[in-house]
């Protein structure tokens, strides 16, 4: 079977990992921990890196910090309500059941064709909550999905016109880039995700990327128990420290970052140039690491009778994620503005191929001929 993905692990990978066992320090005290944070603090010129246990304790960690850190001083006038956050629905669970978690007043707004946060439509949400409810917003968390990037010129001027502190999520958009800048480091902080399948791999594990002093001190300082020095605590926080031992193989990973985005960029290339012209394209609007590659069905397909095909064919497929106001698990949590997913069976219309690093021609060759001989029945 062709998985959808297989991260890579060599033997610098496995080397690493012995180096840290041979140590006997396992813990986030660890040399490959430092080693790790300063690798992403260099590749995408950002001052401070605050290593987790995955995605979304990073994502976790963002919102209680930013709470405490950023709301209360610039929302006076809505003190006694909780914080808006306002971000898209096409993202993976963890964006916004963290939100929900940290208690904020939940907001969605749309998403564009290439499956990124509307920006036509986030405006008009916080004009919306300006006039109508007299509101401000928080934070917006922009989650860059699929490899791609919303317009992140136009949301940064948003952000500075309303005093709205912008947070990436950026676990699908690892090294993408617009103008030279990198997706996470656009606003006050930005996140990434270290799991199996992503660009860059711990096994689990997380990031958080930011340049101001202050917000990296208080994330650090939650993730690490509230402690502030020894075991005095002067703050409430948790433990989401990651491993010395999660850290070798990111390191490791990190060490062969070029080779591993050439390969996701190579495939990339034979995808779109070989499949199917029948079969729509999504624009990434960056400079992209192309995490997975989402196509669109041609009008009258349908995902399950592709998935069974494939799935016969020995290739694993997916779809895209259902948007998340449809989920059960948000009803009743949150309000949607301008919801114009719920006009069309969006999590139907995309699937995605294979997309792991280092496939080789004869794998995607058989996976594109596989695709392009589909008739939809």
């Amino acid at each position: 079977m062709i998985r959808v993905y297989e991260p890579y692990i060599g033997p610098l990978e496995k080397q690493y990992v012995n180096e840290a066992l041979d140590d006997g320090m396992l813990t986030f005290h660890g040399t490959f921990t430092k080693e790790l944070e300063k690798k992403i603090c260099d590749r995408f010129s950002v001052k401070h890196c605050i290593l987790t246990s995955s995605g979304t304790t990073a994502l976790y960690t963002v919102y209680e910090v930013a709470k405490r850190y950023i709301c209360p001083t610039y929302y006076d006038n809505d003190r006694g309500k909780k914080p808006i956050a306002i971000t898209s629905p096409m993202t993976y669970a963890a964006t916004a059941s963290q939100l929900v978690l940290a208690d904020y007043d939940l907001r969605f707004v749309d998403f564009d064709n290439n499956l990124q946060i509307d920006i036509d439509a986030l405006e008009k949400t916080v004009e919306y909550l300006n006039k109508i409810e007299k509101r401000s917003v928080s934070i917006l968390v922009v989650p860059s999905v699929y490899g791609g990037m919303p317009d992140m010129e136009r949301i940064t001027i948003l952000c500075k016109k309303h005093r709205i502190e912008l947070i990436e999520d950026s676990a699908e958009s690892f090294g993408c880039s617009q103008n030279g800048k990198y997706s996470g480091t656009f606003g006050l902080a930005g996140t990434y995700s270290f799991f199996a399948n992503k660009l860059i791999t711990c096994g689990e594990g997380g990031a958080i990327v930011t340049n101001d002093a202050g917000f990296a001190h208080g994330c650090r300082q939650f993730i690490n128990q509230g402690v502030l020095k020894g075991y005095y605590h002067d703050s409430v926080g948790s433990n989401f420290r990651m491993t010395n031992l999660s850290a070798a193989i990111g390191t490791a990973q990190m060490e062969n970052y070029d080779n591993i985005v050439k390969s996701k960029f190579d495939s990339h290339l034979q995808y779109f140039g070989k499949l199917d012209l029948k079969y729509g394209r999504l624009q990434t609007n960056c400079n992209s690491t192309y995490w997975m590659r989402p196509f669109e069905f041609p009008d009258g397909y349908e995902y399950e009778k592709f998935a069974k095909y494939m799935n016969e064919k020995g290739i694993e497929v997916r779809p895209i994620f259902r948007p998340l106001n449809k989920m059960a698990a948000f009803w009743g949590k949150c309000t949607t503005h301008f919801p114009k997913t719920r006009e069309i069976d969006i999590d139907n219309k995309f699937f995605i191929l294979p997309s792991g690093p280092f496939q080789s021609d004869k794998q995607i060759n058989y996976i594109i001929d596989t695709v392009n001989n589909y008739n939809g029945e």
